[in-house]
C-alpha cells in the first residue's frame, strides 16, 4: 500500500513538473502559405542605391466582412495588428523607415485587397512611400486562431512583391485540460488568447516577408 501511494505521489509530482515545464514553453505556433515570394532584402539592394531611405507604409488591416457583425469586439483590431507588424519590421531593420499609414477607411477598402489595392496605392503615393503593406483579417477566434492575408506592394509600379496567408493558433488547450485534471488551473473553454495570438501572427508575418531563405 505504501509503495502504491509513493508511486502515485511521484507520478503526481512529475505531472506537476511537466505541466509547469509545458506552460513555460511556447504554446502558440503559426504557419504561412506564400503565393508570391520575393526576397525583399535582395530586391531593395537591386532597386535602390545603398543606404537609400526606403519608406514602407503599413495600412491598418481590414477586418473581413464576416467579422464585422460584431463591430465592438473587433474595433481597433486592424490598427493593433498594423502597429505590431511595424514593431517587428523595425526590429529587423531590413527596411530603413517603416510607418503606420493610419488613414480612415475609404469607400471600397474592404473589397480592394483582391482587386488591385488602388486606394491603398493612391494613399501611399500621396504620403511618399516606396512600399506599402496591406492586409485583411480573414478569421479571428481569440479562443483558437487568427488568420490574415498580407501583401507587400511596390508603390511606383504596383507590383506585388510578397503575398501570403498566415495562421496563428494556440496549443494551450491540451495544457489547460491537463492542468484542470490535475487541479492546477481550472479549464475555461472560452478563455481568450487574442493578445498572444496577435503577437505570434505578426511575428510570423514579418519573419516570412523578410525571410532570405527561399529559392529565387
Amino acid at each position: 500500500m505504501r509503495f502504491s501511494v509513493k508511486l502515485l505521489t511521484i507520478a503526481f509530482v512529475v505531472s506537476l513538473t511537466s505541466c509547469a515545464y509545458i506552460k513555460q514553453r511556447t504554446l502558440y505556433e503559426c504557419k504561412t502559405h506564400a503565393y508570391v515570394e520575393t526576397v525583399i532584402e535582395d530586391y531593395l539592394s537591386r532597386r535602390y542605391q545603398s543606404a537609400a531611405p526606403v519608406r514602407m507604409g503599413i495600412i491598418p488591416l481590414v477586418v473581413s466582412v464576416n467579422l464585422t457583425q460584431k463591430p465592438f469586439q473587433y474595433r481597433g483590431l486592424g490598427n493593433e495588428l498594423a502597429y505590431q507588424i511595424q514593431a517587428q519590421f523595425l526590429n529587423r531593420e531590413t527596411v530603413p523607415i517603416v510607418e503606420v499609414l493610419n488613414r480612415e477607411d475609404w469607400p471600397g477598402k474592404k473589397d480592394e485587397f483582391y482587386t488591385g489595392n488602388f486606394g491603398a496605392l493612391s494613399q501611399a503615393r500621396e504620403a511618399g512611400y516606396d512600399l506599402i503593406l496591406v492586409g485583411i483579417v480573414d478569421d479571428y477566434n481569440p479562443t483558437k486562431e487568427i488568420i490574415a492575408s498580407t501583401k507587400v506592394i511596390e508603390v511606383e509600379s504596383g507590383i506585388t512583391l510578397w503575398y501570403g496567408k498566415t495562421t496563428s493558433h494556440t496549443l494551450s488547450k491540451g495544457y489547460l485540460r491537463a492542468a484542470d485534471y490535475l487541479g492546477i488551473e481550472e479549464h475555461n473553454p472560452s478563455k481568450s488568447f487574442g493578445a498572444e495570438l496577435s503577437q505570434e501572427l505578426t511575428k510570423c508575418i514579418a519573419n516570412e516577408i523578410l525571410s532570405t531563405d527561399r529559392l529565387q
